[in-house]
């Protein structure tokens, strides 16, 4: 089983619409299809250069899931963080690593960019997301996430 996480470049724009695709029919109740297809057709060239980073987890050749993540800048002296605000696998490629190689890929972008870390959420019930993000070393925060949608 070959497992990797690439860097979305815009050469992938049609594997990640079929990822998209085939994450809107394994749950259609979730936005993140949804979301990964808009974020396809806002925003400009797929590339590493910028305050976003999209990953693409691939199973045996096979994307299979994908990490985003953005820069999330300080206004002081302290180096900011990546933030990883969706990571998804498709279900049956799960537990195979390609989560594991997502954050891995995230964290070493990090040290590129010399940030401080990187930080992510996971619903309280989501215990396979605690035990993958644990056993990579992240541990649970003081801080506090407030939301007020617009």
């Amino acid at each position: 089983m070959d497992v990797a996480a690439i860097v979305a470049t815009e050469a992938d724009r049609d594997a990640l619409a079929d990822l998209a695709a085939a994450i809107e029919a394994e749950d259609p109740d979730t936005a993140t299809g949804e979301g990964l297809r808009a974020f396809l057709q806002r925003f400009g060239p797929l590339d590493s250069r910028g305050q976003t980073t999209l990953l693409i987890g691939v199973l045996s050749a096979q994307p299979v899931g994908f990490l985003c993540a953005t820069v999330v800048p300080k206004l002081d002296r302290r180096r900011g963080f990546l933030y990883v605000d969706e990571l998804y696998v498709l279900a049956e490629h799960r537990r195979r690593g390609v989560g594991t190689a997502l954050l891995r890929a995230a964290l070493d972008r990090a040290r590129v960019l010399e940030l401080s870390g990187v930080r992510l959420l996971a619903r309280p019930g989501n215990r396979a997301a605690a035990a993958l993000y644990t056993a990579l070393g992240f541990a649970v925060g003081d801080s506090r996430f407030y939301e007020l949608c617009v």
